[in-house]
């Protein structure tokens, strides 16, 4: 596998952690840490709490808000990297871009540090997130007959 580029210093720690378990030749460990640690990020800067039973493609659908701009964009486009590995248990898989999707969701205004902190904390201690009063995300319709 070829060497992921050289990280620069103020990268985000995920990204850094992605590039080396690419450089080790980890890329299914490297896509389940960057899709789990980018979503978990995504949570925490958007105040986004879905329900406990949407899945993913639930989130995709019925979760994203006009607010969070092209993050939810860049976050599927790591999902369709992921799902094969996590679900499917695929080992054997190309990361394609996952380093510089990662960077451009980093590089959305709500990912970035907040004045004053240092880059690379965690993202929920650093992201400008939407204030608390935000209004929920709306159920998924139920298929359930009734």
């Amino acid at each position: 596998m070829s060497e992921p580029p050289i990280a620069s210093p103020n990268e985000v720690p995920v990204i850094s952690e992605v590039r080396r378990m690419l450089g080790s030749d980890e890329p299914a460990r490297a896509i389940l840490v960057g899709f789990e640690t980018a979503f978990r990020d995504f949570e925490a800067a958007f105040g986004f709490v879905p329900p406990l039973h949407w899945t993913y493609s639930d989130i995709f659908r019925w979760g994203i808000r006009p607010d969070m701009g092209y993050a939810p964009v860049l976050l599927a486009r790591l999902y369709r990297v992921y799902e094969p590995v996590r679900y499917g248990g695929a080992r054997n898989v190309a990361p394609g871009n996952i380093v510089d999707t990662l960077r451009q969701l980093y590089e959305q205004p709500a990912l970035q540090p907040t004045e004053g902190l240092e880059p690379g904390l965690p993202i929920g201690i650093r992201a400008r997130g939407i204030p608390a009063s935000s209004p929920a995300p709306a159920a998924p319709p139920t298929t359930e007959p009734t």
